[in-house]
């Protein structure tokens, strides 16, 4: 008999039920650089198609990084490890982020776009006050989701505010965009097991996914988490709590990173001790001032910034301060960029991809 392992939400009263595969395609929205979009249940096949897609990604853009969008309410775990094992050699970075509801009120700048969705890629979605939000409209990273998100080396998380009450910018509601439970096996397969069959295959399912999430670096305390909650029950977990469950960049990654291409500085790696005490002192300087507008009302803006000279320096100093920092911090980007992007085509061009 095969073994359908799923890791379901439970929740159906907010969220939709899980019928058919994810949807995964390069998508670009805002003016944003194009990325990789997960959206929907994932489903067995649902690997191949990420390889694919993001191969056709690699090939056809000069883009340094992988970024990946995941909207998800689970699927099957295998295919959840696999996927998160391919973001991993991929050095993926994946955003999970949620949308913002506004009411009609006040909204002059959506009012003059006549959007009421968001299916133009946009974040805000009109909603009246007093009106139910749509389950369709709130995204969100959910069960075997989660165990893609943590493949991913760099990782970005918001949650979904519900603003029509308090204010523009008032985060007054939170509906959270990560949530997790225990996995388990399809119901109909496990059902026919006797007790110690079902604890042995329990034993087998619990061993892969521990050990996947620690592999991926996950900290004890949220595996043990998502084991204590039932299948039939689900853990919304704010992003500011969940970011304390997960780095937003692999400790490895950077780690490699700066061992290859060194790491940006603000002076004090590449200067001599006399003219970081100058770079000091300029921005102190410069601070003060800036402080003193903004409490007199005056331009603080980013041009005065890069603009502003201090009494006791020149243009001259300035430049021969910042410069050589502009220029190595500069280099080390485009290093860091070229070895992510090498790893990028030598991993979809391998034989085993």
């Amino acid at each position: 008999m095969t073994k359908k392992i799923k890791l379901l939400l439970a929740l159906t009263v907010l969220f939709p039920a899980i019928s058919n595969a994810a949807e995964i395609f390069i998508d670009q929205e805002y003016g944003r650089s194009p990325y990789i979009r997960i959206e929907g249940a994932i489903a067995k096949g649902d690997l191949e198609k990420f390889k694919s897609v993001t191969k056709d990604f690699v090939l056809t853009s000069k883009f340094n990084e992988l970024p990946v969008s995941i909207n998800s309410v689970g699927g099957d775990i295998d295919e959840a490890i696999a996927i998160g094992r391919v973001a991993r050699d991929l050095l993926a970075s994946a955003r999970v982020s949620g949308n913002i509801f506004r009411s009609f009120e006040g909204q002059w700048f959506y009012e003059l776009r006549g959007k009421t969705l968001a299916n133009d890629g946009s974040p805000f979605i009109r909603v009246p006050t007093g009106e139910a939000i749509e389950k369709e409209h709130v995204r969100g990273c959910y069960s075997a989701c989660v165990l893609i998100l943590y493949g991913a080396v760099n990782r970005l998380i918001s949650d979904n505010f519900d603003q029509r009450e308090g204010g523009i910018g008032q985060e007054n509601k939170i509906i959270p965009t990560i949530g997790i439970h225990r996995p388990y096996y399809d119901k109909e397969y496990f059902k026919k097991l006797d007790p110690k069959e079902a604890k042995a295959a329990y034993a087998a399912l619990e061993v892969k996914v521990r050990t996947y999430l620690t592999e991926m670096g996950a900290p004890q305390a949220l595996i043990d988490r998502m084991f204590f909650k039932a299948s039939n029950e689900v853990e919304l977990i704010p992003a500011k709590e969940f970011r304390t469950l997960i780095n937003d960049k692999e400790p490895y990654f950077d780690e490699w990173l700066i061992s290859k291409c060194g790491s940006t500085t603000d002076g004090s790696t590449i200067l001599s001790d006399k003219q970081y005490r100058r770079v000091q002192e300029f921005n102190g300087l410069r601070s003060k001032e800036i402080e003193r507008r903004i409490n007199s009302g005056g331009d603080y803006s980013l041009e005065f910034i890069q603009a502003y000279i201090p009494p006791g320096f020149t243009q001259e100093e300035k430049d021969s301060l910042y410069t050589p920092i502009q220029e190595h911090n500069i280099e080390v980007q485009k290093c860091k960029s070229s070895a992510v992007r090498n790893n990028l085509i030598k991993t979809v061009l391998s034989s085993s991809y």
